[in-house]
């Protein structure tokens, strides 16, 4: 279902038939008993995981939550950022596939991505195991060697020791060869940590593993054998990544967020009076806790408890790299060799970045001269075993680049930028899971739920699809009690896409009713309709913007079942009321409106019977899955024809009729595939209409 629009349609009883979809899980991961509807949930962080969270509590109507983000804007590490010369650069490369039907929604058009290694100046296809024909004889032989050893040793039913680090468990899966031309280099270059550091467990679908038939009968017929992995198809927004996380943040009520606000300790040690101590003096109550902040300092904000700090400072556990991200924009097109490729691999050492990333073959509009100008973003890695000298940092890699051919040489570069992530990917070293479990059974104890890539220090989990659910079970689990299968079976996860289905249970969605005009007998004409709303398991707001001369009052056992306010009409001329109206509320109610917002003009003046078609039609209930705008028609098709302009020169549709096309239906769907409110200004652009 499209994110937070603003709707306007005719009172249609649309009923919310959902059902839960949580499994029963026991264990680490599953709550003994949730926590109470109406359980206070904090969330710190305003990233992937936060909105995920986010987003679920919205859904689910949860009436008791908020968002602390410690920067000015959302989104964190998940956006794109433009620079002084207008190149869109995402921070890090932002692959945009899926595990999880859930996550699917929030996603677009799908491109097939090509992702080849380059190395002894040719490109090779990934998995490189698969495409070893395209290596140099040297090189193909060695690899080749290995696999047979490893091919003899399985069909011999050799039985060799489980490896216990990443090294080994390469030697067993690929040989030697293959450790000694890619995997050990490529992967120090990755984690800036020894391949005899890592563990074995976070591989899952990250490297491919062998098929010694496939890779002969590549070799005999020169196949390009790429299409490997869960990002072998992937997605991506036209200007970046972070569009969708944007658009994400602009669907939830802007009253929720926070933003300059950082957590410097959070204090449970009374379990009925718990709260976030934030920098700026203020102190946030909360049930449940949603941490998205890393946890080896969570561990060290907690206070009175030194076990926690000692465990979050402890010396060799939470290993992570440091990221390099360096952004070269190009005057000129991309050359040929490299234009069909969206990122590439560099494991060898003349080379000082892991991957690049030509952003312009993702979107041309990542470049402020699409098909004039391209862009590579450059992965550098860093930690102590790989030192990297800022100062020549940005002259190194575009000297890579260019030694690589990816900028030919007298191309003018018109962008330089540069940003350094101290927590750039968690590391998976040996005993992190151990480290990490421990950590995260003593927090849930406390009402804290860690969460997110850094959160919960998980690098098999840590793609968006991955952490945005993971805030979205974090909310099912503190409130239903379902299991958190991707914190705690995440090889098992990333196995079997979308066999979990995460529905909404059985809630009370919140709609806003906009009513504008003179009703003479309010009280009569509203009550009927708010009841048939309430037995529809629908919680409305109601607004009524009245231009009586009189009201007469509304009864207290209306106002007392219901949320009801009156005010009076802005003013305008007469033929422009309904629109001053309209964009009058949705302007002063900017950050606080409820997801969907029934707008209903002249539907007092006309004498509109609100009576619903039913909620089954398939119009009626598509409709309300896409939460566009709808116009409210009585059936004789009497319009507002301020309304059909206005909203016609925004979509620009062709085939839209004014006034006709409102008359030919009772409802007329405006904004198709329109995802986001307007912006403010759009709004109070509208009052300059005022006195038209």
């Amino acid at each position: 279902m499209v994110l937070g629009m603003v709707v306007l349609l005719g009172l249609y009883l649309v009923s919310n038939l959902y059902s839960s979809g949580g499994l029963a899980g026991t264990g680490r991961g599953q709550s003994g008993s949730h926590l109470d509807k109406d359980a206070r949930i904090v969330i710190l962080g305003a990233g992937v995981t936060g909105l995920g969270a986010a987003y679920r509590l919205n859904e689910l109507g949860h009436r008791d939550w908020a968002v602390y983000e410690m920067a000015d804007k959302p989104v964190g590490l998940a956006q794109s950022v433009v620079d002084d010369q207008g190149f869109t650069w995402d921070i890090g490369v932002h692959v945009l596939f899926s595990h999880f039907g859930y996550f699917d929604t929030l996603l677009v058009a799908i491109p097939i991505r090509a992702s080849p290694i380059y190395m002894r100046d040719r490109f090779v296809g990934y998995p490189l195991q698969n495409n070893v024909w395209r290596l140099p004889p040297a090189d193909a032989e060695k690899c080749l060697v290995g696999l047979l050893e490893v091919h003899d040793d399985a069909v011999a039913g050799v039985t060799k020791p489980k490896p216990h680090t990443f090294a080994e468990w390469v030697d067993q899966s690929f040989g030697s060869g293959i450790a000694e031309v890619f995997m050990t280099p490529y992967n120090f270059k990755v984690w800036a940590h020894p391949t005899t550091e890592l563990n074995p467990t976070w591989v899952g679908e990250r490297v491919a593993t062998i098929d010694f038939k496939r890779i002969l009968s590549n070799m005999v017929n020169e196949f390009e054998d790429v299409h490997w992995g869960p990002n072998a198809r992937f997605r991506y927004p036209s200007r970046g990544a972070g569009k969708i996380w944007e658009n994400v943040y602009r669907g939830l009520p802007r009253s929720r967020f926070n933003f300059e606000m950082e957590a410097l300790e959070i204090n449970v040690d009374d379990p009925n009076n718990k709260y976030v101590a934030f920098a700026d003096g203020t102190r946030v109550p909360f049930d449940a806790l949603i941490s998205t902040i890393p946890m080896d300092k969570l561990l060290t904000r907690i206070a009175n408890r030194p076990d926690l700090a000692a465990w979050g400072s402890e010396k060799g556990a939470f290993k992570r790299q440091t990221v390099n991200l360096v952004g070269v924009g190009v005057e000129g097109i991309t050359p040929a060799a490299w234009n069909s490729s969206h990122w590439i691999y560099f494991p060898e050492e003349i080379y000082p970045f892991y991957r690049i990333t030509l952003l312009t073959n993702f979107s041309p509009y990542m470049v402020p001269k699409p098909g004039e100008q391209y862009s590579v973003l450059v992965e550098v890695s860093e930690s102590k075993y790989r030192k990297v000298d800022q100062a020549t940092l940005v002259d190194d890699v575009i000297a890579g680049l260019k030694h690589a051919g990816v900028i030919p040489d007298g191309a003018p570069i018109v962008s330089r930028w540069q940003e350094r992530f101290d927590y750039g990917y968690p590391v998976p070293y040996v005993e992190l899971t151990e480290h990490v479990l421990r950590a995260n059974d003593e927090l849930l104890q406390l009402g804290i739920w860690s969460r997110g890539r850094f959160g919960n220090w998980r690098y098999v989990t840590g793609n968006q699809d991955h952490v945005c659910m993971q805030g979205v079970q974090a909310v099912d689990n503190i409130l239903f009690g379902d299991y958190e299968e991707i914190v705690y079976e995440p090889n098992v996860v990333n196995g079997k896409k979308g066999q979990r289905k995460i529905l909404p249970p059985e809630i009370k969605d919140h709609w806003d009713v906009v009513i504008p005009g003179c009703i003479p007998d309010l009280a009569a004409w509203l009550a009927p309709l708010l009841d048939d709303l309430a037995a529809a398991d629908i919680v409305p707001r109601v607004f009524v913007y009245s231009s009586c001369k009189s009201d007469g009052g509304l009864p207290d056992t209306l106002t007392s079942k219901y949320d009801i306010r009156v005010a009076s009409a802005p003013t305008s001329s007469a033929n422009t009321a309904n629109l001053v109206t309209y964009a009058s509320h949705v302007l002063a109610n900017y950050d606080d409106l409820n997801p969907i917002t029934f707008f209903l003009p002249g539907a007092a003046t006309m004498g509109a019977s609100l009576t619903h078609p039913s909620p089954h039609d398939f119009d009626i209930t598509s409709s309300y899955e896409n939460r566009g705008h709808f116009m409210y028609q009585k059936a004789s098709g009497v319009t507002d024809p301020l309304f059909c302009t206005f909203f016609e020169a925004l979509y620009a549709f062709d085939g839209l009729d004014c006034p006709t096309a409102f008359e030919s239906a009772a409802a007329f769907h405006i904004s198709r595939g329109t995802l986001l409110h307007l912006l403010p200004q759009d709004y109070q652009a509208l009052l300059m209409l005022k006195h038209a």
